[in-house]
């Protein structure tokens, strides 16, 4: 029981986790598509050009994040899956166990 909250607690915590991530990555991103500069010397020109290929580096980086982030969201939805399927069963486990003590003492009363 104490095991099932462990894991339960560590689920919420990771998708807690990833979803201030998803925030951190939409604030950055409208950062970055939020900044122009105007164009009115060779100087500016350069750096605004320099500046568009740092913000396409981290336009790529923020994509790949976010793959990352899709996949760990993926990762914890398997993982409540396979949570919820472990419980359903185990709760089928001690109904059969159940059951067949059942039967064995009804079983027994018979005999006597």
């Amino acid at each position: 029981e104490q095991e099932k909250r462990l894991e339960e607690l560590s689920v919420v915590l990771l998708e807690t986790g990833l979803e201030k991530l998803n925030v951190k990555l939409f604030t950055l991103e409208s950062k970055i598509s939020n900044k122009n500069g105007n164009r009115s010397s060779n100087y500016e020109i350069e750096s605004t050009d320099k500046r568009r290929e740092e913000q396409e580096k981290l336009f790529k980086k923020i994509a790949k994040e976010k793959r990352v982030f899709e996949n760990n969201l993926k990762t914890i939805a398997s993982i409540n899956r396979e949570l919820e399927t472990n419980q359903s069963q185990k709760k089928w486990k001690d109904y059969a166990i159940y059951g067949k003590v059942r039967a064995l003492y009804l079983k027994g009363l018979a005999i006597q």
